[in-house]
């Protein structure tokens, strides 16, 4: 069973922008598979950072992801409205001098594309502290010219937590600054995420994350198939509103004739079949199916 990153709970989820820039930090943002696990209070997914940032008026454009997996979501797991990058970093080192560029092209190109709005720029590892605060004020340092003592209190007051690993704060520090040749061009695309809709809070249910607005748009023509179809003969395929899951088919019932309704019986009528005079079945010959057909009579 898929489990949650070790001490993931004992982070907040997101922290605040870092003023003067276009950066926030929060921890990974896991998949609806391992949020299942998870009490309500600490569910924290993409639609939930979604809803954090909206309620303080912020809207999100980008997100690095610097983990050095692909457990925690996949890119059908992101919203589409958001663009998706992924660098990854290997955890409890210092980023290497490529990496370092990487995430610096990121963030130039997606600057440089949204100059005519304010979106965000989220920037995550597991916790979203230690190889993101390392990126965030490695980049404050280099490209933006802020001192490092002022960078790290800038994303420490900013995340709620502070950077942690010695070797990440002594480079930061007392290190070399990176060079930025190349910071303008970006080798790396950036994707779009490809969920659509929010998908369904059911935890017993089947559908796919991020596959469920796919679902519900590709079966939502049933509705009016639902409305014509005779009470006797049961919805085949549909999305069952209560639990957002796709009904199952009865084979069963779907075969089963449809019953006898003895209110529409006449005087004589019986639901038991009359036998025919001498018993057996009836043998056609082609005057006998003429005589069928043909309502006038014989002279």
């Amino acid at each position: 069973m898929p489990q949650i990153p070790d001490r993931w709970l004992d982070y907040q989820s997101a922290g605040n922008r870092i003023p003067g820039t276009r950066f926030v930090s929060f921890k990974v943002p896991l998949k609806q598979a391992l949020n299942r696990n998870l009490s309500q209070s600490d569910v924290f997914g993409h639609w939930e950072l979604l809803d954090t940032l909206g309620k303080r008026k912020e809207e999100l454009g980008l997100i690095i992801d610097l983990t050095f997996t692909t457990r925690y979501y996949k890119l059908e797991d992101v919203p589409d409205s958001l663009m998706y990058l992924k660098i990854f970093t290997q955890g409890h080192e210092v980023p290497s001098n490529d990496t370092i560029l990487s995430f610096k092209q990121a963030v130039h190109r997606f600057l440089q594309d949204n100059k005519d709005n304010d979106k965000l720029i989220g920037v995550h590892c597991t916790h979203g502290l230690n190889r993101t605060g390392y990126l965030v004020c490695r980049y404050l340092i280099d490209v933006d010219g802020v001192d490092p003592k002022q960078a790290i209190e800038l994303f420490n007051s900013s995340r709620g937590h502070t950077i942690e690993r010695g070797n990440y704060l002594r480079d930061l520090r007392s290190g070399p600054r990176r060079s930025n040749t190349g910071m303008e061009e970006g080798k790396q695309e950036a994707q779009r995420g490809r969920a659509v809709c929010r998908p369904s809070s059911d935890p017993s249910g089947h559908l796919e994350d991020g596959h469920m607005a796919r679902v519900d748009d590709r079966y939502s023509h049933r509705t009016e198939y639902r409305t014509r179809t005779p009470s006797h003969i049961p919805q085949l395929v549909g999305l069952n509103e209560a639990t957002g899951r796709l009904n199952s088919l009865n084979l069963t019932t779907v075969l089963s004739p449809r019953p006898p309704d003895p209110s529409r019986a006449g005087p004589n009528h019986t639901n038991t079949p009359t036998p025919r005079p001498g018993g057996g079945r009836r043998r056609f010959t082609r005057s006998s199916r003429a005589a069928d057909t043909d309502p006038t009579p014989k002279r």
